[in-house]
C-alpha cells in the first residue's frame, strides 16, 4: 500500500468517525427530548383550562380539547421519562394522582366543580415536579 492509499483511507475513516458521532448525538439529543416536549404540550394545556376556569368558560370547546389532550399525554408519561427502565414506585404513583386529576378535570359539570379541579391537577403536577424536575 502507497503512502497516498493510507492517507486516504485513513481520511475516509476519519470522515466516517466523525459522521457516526454526529448520528449518534442526534439519537441520544431526540430521545431526550420527548420529555421535555411532552412537559410542554402538558404546560400549555393546562393554561387553557386555567384560563376557562378564570373566565367562566368550564364546558367550552377549549377546555373540553384540553382535557382530551392531558389525558392522552398523561398516559406515556412513565414511558416518556423511563424508556427502557423500571419506573420508580414514587413516580408511578405521582403518573397515577396525575391522572386521576385529569379524570376529575373532565367529569366537573360546571364552574363549581371545574375550577377547584384544575387546581387541584396544578397542584398534582407541582408535587411532582418538586421531586423530578431537573
Amino acid at each position: 500500500m502507497s503512502g497516498k492509499q493510507a492517507i486516504a483511507l485513513l481520511l475516509i475513516g476519519l470522515a466516517a468517525g466523525a459522521l457516526m458521532s454526529v448520528m449518534a448525538a442526534n439519537v441520544l439529543r431526540a430521545q431526550a427530548s420527548y420529555p421535555q416536549a411532552l412537559m410542554q404540550v402538558q404546560q400549555v394545556q393546562l393554561g387553557a383550562l386555567r384560563n376557562a376556569a378564570k373566565s367562566q368558560q368550564c364546558s367550552g370547546a377549549r377546555a373540553g380539547e384540553a382535557s382530551l389532550i392531558l389525558d392522552a399525554t398523561a398516559r406515556d408519561i412513565e414511558r416518556a421519562f423511563y424508556t427502557n427502565a423500571t419506573v420508580p414506585a414514587d413516580f408511578r404513583e405521582r403518573a397515577e394522582h396525575l391522572r386521576a386529576a385529569i379524570s376529575e378535570v373532565r367529569a366537573a359539570r360546571d364552574c363549581a366543580q371545574f375550577a377547584p379541579s384544575v387546581a387541584r391537577l396544578a397542584a398534582s403536577c407541582d408535587a411532582c415536579h418538586q421531586s423530578y424536575r431537573q
